[in-house]
């Protein structure tokens, strides 16, 4: 197909707001970009670069060449563009490239920066370390600053509103969302963030302080800590942490994380036991005392309502099936194992 220029016909036929799959089978890197009639267009890029100009400090601008693995997002706001990279320091200004060349399912278009408000590089290898690949639902290792968007790279959906929440290249392994009291990551209700069974797991780093109020961490669950699932921290007991399925009170399991350190947690329900994992190392599992029904909340990083977590959180993963032992060992390690290899 010869290459074209993007309309706003050809958006609709091409994407109608859907992401498009690459025409390689295992680009590098994928680009997201977010066109202002609110089509997406992801596929493999064709260009190597972004050029950039820093918005001018004392009349005085600068030009920059960002390769394409040190771009990680940029949006447009009212002011211009804000853009992240591997420096960490965000970059306002404008985008200078003209156009930006994408491969899609359809073929390559030409899509002129001037009808896009949001970009975003990102890798499209899945760590093949990480158990029961098959069954992952999310996997959010938080690499890269997003901006706007925490990306789920085991699917081309259920990617998480950032709200507040700050990212730190700081993490367990790579980047990692800092929370302080009134942040989150929002991913809408979807029939398959609500399995029959399912683990649920990620690395967290409690900060906040002693005899601190209830606090939601990771959750698929009410305000009032009723239906689904999720990771918490009670009052008075901050020395645990909780995973909870459908009932906060009666199908609990809890363990103790050590304060300001980073912890694996990984909690696991077969729809009838639910058992919890801290580092490894389990709890006695718990018999579930009936069936217990999922909501239709988003599925929550960070807390809501007021029960909001102090801390970071890295490498959050959903599976739909309930992992060994062994395969939250092995879960466990894929951190510790990529943070060598770097």
């Amino acid at each position: 197909m010869r290459e074209c220029s993007i309309t706003a016909s050809v958006v609709c036929v091409c994407l109608m707001g859907y992401a498009c799959p690459a025409l390689s089978a295992s680009p590098d890197w994928k680009v997201a970009i977010e066109l202002n009639d609110g089509a997406c267009i992801v596929g493999e890029p064709t260009f190597k670069s972004i050029r950039f100009q820093t918005a001018a400090v004392e009349k005085v601008t600068a030009e920059t060449n960002v390769p394409l693995r040190s771009f990680y997002s940029a949006w447009l706001s009212n002011d211009g563009w804000v853009a992240h990279t591997e420096q960490g320091k965000p970059l306002s200004g404008m985008i200078l490239t003209e156009s930006l060349g994408v491969k899609t399912l359809v073929g390559p278009v030409s899509v002129p920066i001037r009808l896009a408000v949001g970009l975003e590089v990102y890798s499209t290898t899945v760590d093949t370390r990480l158990p029961a690949l098959k069954d992952l639902v999310l996997y959010l290792n938080f690499d890269r600053n997003g901006g706007k968007r925490a990306r789920n790279l085991a699917s081309f959906r259920h990617h998480a509103e950032v709200r507040v929440a700050r990212w730190t290249a700081d993490g367990k392994q790579g980047g990692a969302y800092e929370f302080n009291g009134d942040a989150q990551l929002v991913i809408p209700h979807h029939a398959e963030l609500c399995p029959e069974a399912y683990t649920l797991a990620a690395w967290v780093l409690p900060q906040d302080p002693p005899k601190g109020p209830w606090r939601h961490v990771v959750s698929k669950t009410s305000p009032s800590f009723y239906g689904g699932y999720g990771f918490c921290r009670y009052p008075k007991d901050n020395a645990n942490m909780c995973f909870y399925v459908g009932d906060y009170n009666s199908a609990l399991v809890k363990q103790p994380i050590p304060h300001g350190e980073w912890s694996h947690i990984a909690g696991v329900c077969d729809g009838k036991q639910v058992q919890m994992f801290v580092n490894g190392e389990p709890s006695s599992p718990l018999p579930l005392p009936r069936k217990m029904e999922h909501t239709k909340t988003p599925f929550i990083i960070g807390g809501f309502g007021g029960y909001n977590w102090i801390g970071k959180v890295d490498e959050v993963t959903l599976f739909r099936r309930p992992l060994s032992d062994r395969e939250i060992r092995q879960l466990m390690l894929v951190a510790s194992q990529r943070a060598k290899d770097k």
